[in-house]
């Protein structure tokens, strides 16, 4: 019985580990801009682990960039 209880606990602590982790996307018009922006939608006292960026053409010549930060609590 106690394993039961062992398990179900488990299960029910998975969903709030998930919760603790999140990203936010942005983008602007060279990376240090878009970065920025994203960074903004960070909650106090988390704890940035990545951040990407990739280059979006959008048109002759003009490019985009589209960054990620992706936090923990």
């Amino acid at each position: 019985m106690r394993v039961f209880f062992f398990c179900a606990s488990l299960l029910l602590a998975l969903p709030m580990a998930a919760a603790e982790k999140g990203t936010s996307t942005a983008q602007g018009v060279n990376e240090q801009m878009a970065t920025a922006q994203a960074m903004r939608s960070v909650p106090k006292g988390a704890t940035v682990v990545d951040t990407t960026c990739k280059e979006i053409g959008v048109g002759a010549f003009t490019y985009r960039f589209q960054c990620s930060v992706h936090w923990a609590q």
